[in-house]
């Protein structure tokens, strides 16, 4: 897909703003500095990502703004979210079973197999993928979107704590690597 163009991107951020003020979710003396964070968030981001959003919940693009604002610094990357979305019921062979769906976010350095690593990390978690939505931005970062299940509980501090465990070996695992 071809780049964002501005107006594109200025279409969107207002379409993403609309929502966030209908929901009641602004405070006005910010609105102008927020339309333009979410311009220029959506202009970093590849076409996909508006379509994705802008028909997703505006919610979801405050939260990518601010993973990518905090991973911008070195010392917090990798970046990880992850936040309960649904329960649903699914039917095995004896009984109906609750499902737990959760999503989980990675927001770091974009580079060559990032995708399988991420979800060789979920799956060592002991989590489903149901969904994953990858997106590289112009300024080489990946935000990673991961639906999962599998996870016991709706709450999800104690998930995001498991993931971190995670991604400190992985990181530790990454640091060995580069130095044989």
């Amino acid at each position: 897909m071809a780049p964002v163009t501005e107006d594109e991107a200025a279409a969107a951020a207002e379409r993403i703003f609309e929502r966030l003020a209908e929901s009641g979710g602004l405070l006005q003396q910010h609105d102008h500095q927020l339309q333009r964070q979410l311009r220029l968030h959506f202009r970093r981001m590849p076409a996909r990502y508006l379509v994705d959003m802008c028909g997703g919940k505006a919610e979801e693009v405050l939260i990518h703004l601010q993973l990518l604002a905090d991973c911008a610094d070195p010392a917090n990357r990798p970046v990880v979210h992850a936040r309960f979305l649904l329960t649903i019921p699914s039917s095995s062979s004896s009984s109906i079973v609750r499902v737990h769906v959760h999503e989980i976010v990675f927001v770091c350095l974009d580079k060559p197999k990032l995708l399988s690593q991420l979800s060789a990390l979920v799956s060592e978690v002991g989590l489903n993928i149901r969904e994953a939505h990858v997106y590289s931005t112009l300024d080489a970062f990946s935000l990673s979107v991961f639906l999962v299940d599998g996870w016991n509980k709706e709450e999800a501090g104690g998930l995001l704590k498991a993931i971190k465990e995670k991604v400190i070996v992985w990181l530790a695992d990454q640091m060995l690597r580069a130095t044989d």
